[in-house]
This record gives structure tokens, C-alpha cells and sequence, in this order.
């Protein structure tokens, strides 16, 4: 299978990690972030074929596919449209309420 990421997708995760390494800077390095975010985009690859299913009331995500990386505690959003898997969006789990999702 296919995958195309917007880039969205590669832009929120290397916010992300930006803003842990503002507000962390004493405990979490630059070297922590790349390492972080290397692992996340690894996980890309899985969307849509073996990454844990999920429900969202996220209404922005209302339409897609949803499903998360317990490696990385990453919820991505997507369409499979014939053997292509387009992933839309990123969020970290983190950042999301208790009641945005509903694991399957």
C-alpha cells in the first residue's frame, strides 16, 4: 500500500516536539525531539494497515478513518482510497481531551 502525508502531518509533529523542548529545556534535548519525531514518522508507514483502530469526536477529524500508535501515543487521521492510505492529520495523545476519543 501507498502512503501520502500531507504535510500537515510532518508540520505538527515537528511543532510538537518543539514546544517540549521549550518547555522542558532542561530534561528534554534536541537529540530527545529527533529521536522522538524520527520514531513518530517510522509509525506513518503503519496508518491504515496496523495501528490500533480508533473513534474520535474530534469534529475536525469528522469523515476520516482514526487510528492511534501505542509506540507513540499518535492519533492520525485518514482516507484509504483504492491501495493509496492518505493520511490528513496528526495529533499527539497529550494534547487531546479525555473525551475526544473512544478506543475501540
Amino acid at each position: 500500500m501507498e502512503h501520502r502525508i500531507s504535510k500537515r502531518v510532518y508540520s505538527r509533529i515537528q511543532q510538537f516536539y518543539y514546544n517540549v523542548i521549550l518547555k522542558y529545556p532542561n530534561t528534554y534535548s534536541y537529540k530527545d525531539a529527533e529521536r522522538d519525531k524520527n520514531n513518530v514518522i517510522s509509525e506513518l508507514r503503519k496508518v491504515g494497515i496496523s495501528l490500533i483502530p480508533s473513534n474520535t469526536t474530534l469534529p475536525k477529524w469528522k469523515g476520516y478513518n482514526v487510528c492511534r500508535s501505542k509506540l507513540t501515543n499518535w492519533y492520525f487521521a485518514y482516507k484509504i482510497q483504492n491501495d493509496t492510505v492518505y493520511i490528513y492529520d496528526a495529533e499527539n495523545g497529550n494534547n487531546m481531551s479525555d473525551k475526544a476519543y473512544d478506543p475501540l
